[in-house]
């Protein structure tokens, strides 16, 4: 894809497969838009989770704090040789709209969204709602640990079920540089602190002008990997999604 020069070149650290609720939005704006993804993520099989299949009785709450939490929970429940589990009895938590939509695809109910979708907001907004038994926090490798803190100052009971591990997608390295060196992006579009991480991996030069390239990240945790790696531009969305990242570039794009 060849931006024409009056265009913004916007990467964007998704496979174009899983972008279309960002490039949709923007299509006829002017700008190009360069998906790249710098990760991948991996079902996690670890011998643990049997148990936590087969103790899922202890817990009255499931969080999950991604849609990819949910997507390799029941990636898990199939690697065990579970054609189906029964989750009608629980209360379960989703860190946002888009984890909420793919809990409800699998016909459950969710209990309880916060007002931001981040895990501070999770942890903190559910402690006003219920005095949980046991919660089951399912979440990947490189997950924060903000919810664990919560909920061990209120001496909770919980445990972590980890179902997915992120690693750098060494396979798009020649694409990234490619394009980079072919002209270097003037906006940089991040949907995880990871992403950011493996950019940089990737990357084989850098010019010290890209931490000064408007930087748009999907939720505060991100905007924080982003300043501490250097960018001083940052931007976050309203809502912590595709669509509210495209908004945003949209917002930028148009008031440049």
């Amino acid at each position: 894809m060849s931006a024409t020069p009056s265009n913004v070149r916007v990467f964007l650290s998704r496979d174009s497969k899983q972008a279309a609720k960002f490039t949709e939005p923007l299509k006829n704006e002017q700008c190009d838009i360069f998906c790249v993804p710098v990760i991948e993520t991996k079902l996690w099989k670890r011998e643990e989770n049997v148990q936590f299949l087969n103790r899922l009785n202890e817990f009255d709450w499931l969080f999950f704090t991604s849609a990819k939490g949910v997507r390799f929970f029941y990636e898990t429940i199939t690697w065990l040789g579970h054609d189906s589990i029964d989750l009608s009895d629980k209360k379960i938590a989703a860190v946002g709209t888009g984890t909420a939509a793919e809990i409800e695809k699998k016909g459950l109910t969710v209990h309880f969204i916060p007002s931001t979708f981040d895990a501070e907001h999770m942890g903190e907004e559910f402690l006003e709602i219920d005095i949980p038994k046991k919660v089951l926090l399912i979440k990947g490798e490189l997950s924060r640990t903000t919810i664990d803190e919560k909920f061990e100052r209120q001496q909770f009971s919980f445990e972590n079920m980890y179902v997915y591990r992120t690693v750098i997608n060494y396979s798009a390295q020649e694409q990234l540089n490619q394009l980079y060196e072919e002209q270097p992006f003037d906006y940089y579009v991040f949907t995880s602190p990871s992403s950011i991480h493996a950019f940089f991996t990737l990357l084989e030069q850098t010019q010290k002008e890209i931490y000064e390239k408007p930087c748009f990240c999907i939720g505060a945790t991100t905007q924080e990997k982003a300043l501490q790696t250097g960018f001083t531009k940052t931007y976050v969305p309203d809502e912590y999604t595709l669509r509210g990242l495209s908004d945003r570039v949209k917002q930028v794009l148009e008031e440049e």
